[in-house]
């Protein structure tokens, strides 16, 4: 039986829910796909079809993400869900268990590697089996992560050849932006409701891959970057746990797939968020581990959930328009008597979190519908990540839209200005 809708947007009433609808509304491409708009309080979507000016064309649709009876109906004619009803510890799971059983494509913003490691555990298989295409962590965690390190692994292999091993990659983040509360709730809810035995195992190294690599460094100080002149300091990346773990997971099923696809059995990633100096970066770690250590006392906690925006709240129009990001990936071989070096460069325009995060995962839904539409084989399913279910066909969307920059190069370690 075909499907009756190309997407859906569970969570439609949140304030990023609202910032993928009116994306998706005003496409390029909107003749070409259909969707539709989903949340719990059917007066909170007539307001977001008002405010956004959908038309007729766009159903409105009542889900309650605690009955499974009531996901399953909404989801089952759909080819691509994009799920933006977090924590996903508590409301994910339904969702993508009705996808996987419907053989419906799913997308979410999930940063939570507790609950990505549950879901593997419990639907990898079932989606595989479906041909079910459920890829976790479609925002700005962790798109920019996962291209970086498939940009220079891909330089590479283009320049030595398709079995070329790399070893390190790093990747070092710059940014403008804020964290949204429906980020700072996912944090002190994995806090508060997730048992610490839980927490502790999925963030174990390569928690999320199904080939277990190399140890990654442990939490420093002071980081710098392998190779990159002059060199590049920074500091701890509150975001680095949860992209790294999509990371591995890429390269986990990259190697399964044979040596001209992986990226090689001595594959270590790492990634820190720049600062301009070595000092500037310690007493950047050092507050952030005293912030880290406050946040475990409860009544931290509480004056937290008093002081941050609720979720659904989000900045101004013009404060996102300001927002961007840069990231610098290097990475080396390691199968070469000489390393051979990679320097890859995503940009972006618009605050990441919010407004960058509503464009990466439109365009994730909308490379499935393109992925299905022309696949002749049979679709490898299963919860999988952005890079190894969607590779260049992403890269090439989100260039597209005018807002991302991608270069990469083979890199000779030289005084190098740009990377100031």
């Amino acid at each position: 039986m075909g499907k009756d809708t190309d997407i859906l947007v569970l969570g439609a009433t949140g304030f990023t829910g609202r910032l993928i609808t009116r994306y998706l509304h005003h496409h390029p491409q909107r003749q070409d796909f259909t969707f539709s708009i989903a949340g719990r309080s059917k007066a909170r979507l007539a307001d977001i079809v008002d405010q956004v000016g959908l038309g007729k064309d766009v159903d409105v649709v009542v889900v309650d993400v605690e009955d499974s009876e009531s996901v399953e109906k909404a989801v089952k004619d759909v080819k691509v869900v994009v799920n933006t009803v977090g924590p996903y510890w508590r409301w994910g799971s339904a969702v993508v268990r009705a996808c996987a059983l419907h053989r419906t494509h799913y997308v979410d913003l999930a940063g939570e590697n507790h609950w990505k490691k549950k879901v593997i555990e419990d639907y990898d298989f079932l989606a595989f089996k479906t041909s079910s295409i459920i890829i976790p962590a479609c925002g700005f965690d962790s798109i920019p992560s996962d291209i970086s390190a498939y940009l220079s692994v891909r330089t590479l292999k283009k320049k030595l050849g398709p079995e070329t091993r790399v070893g390190k990659s790093t990747s070092i983040f710059r940014l403008q932006g804020g964290m949204s509360g429906g980020t700072i709730s996912t944090i002190l809810t994995a806090l508060e409701a997730v048992p610490r035995k839980v927490l502790a195992a999925a963030a174990a190294d390569y928690a999320l891959s199904p080939v277990q690599g190399k140890p990654t460094p442990f939490f420093q100080f002071v980081y710098t970057a392998p190779v990159l002149r002059p060199t590049q300091y920074g500091a701890y990346w509150l975001m680095s746990g949860a992209n790294k773990a999509v990371v591995q997971r890429t390269w986990g099923i990259k190697q399964l797939r044979g040596p001209s696809e992986g990226y090689g059995p001595d594959f270590v990633y790492d990634e820190f968020l720049g600062r301009k100096s070595k000092l500037g970066s310690f007493l950047f770690g050092m507050a952030f581990m005293s912030g880290l250590a406050l946040v475990m006392l409860s009544p931290v906690r509480w004056l937290l959930k008093k002081l941050v925006p609720a979720p659904g709240e989000g900045p101004s129009e013009e404060s996102m328009q300001e927002g961007w990001f840069k990231i610098i990936n290097v990475a080396s071989t390691s199968s070469l008597p000489q390393p051979v070096h990679a320097k890859s460069t995503v940009t972006a325009r618009g605050d990441p979190g919010y407004l960058v995060t509503a464009v990466m995962i439109s365009e994730s839904a909308l490379a499935i519908l393109d992925l299905t539409s022309t696949a002749k084989d049979k679709i490898e399913g299963g919860i999988l990540t952005p890079m190894s279910a969607l590779g260049d066909s992403l890269i090439e969307r989100l260039e597209k839209t005018g807002r991302f920059d991608f270069e990469s190069e083979i890199y000779t370690p030289e005084e190098d200005k740009k990377n100031v």
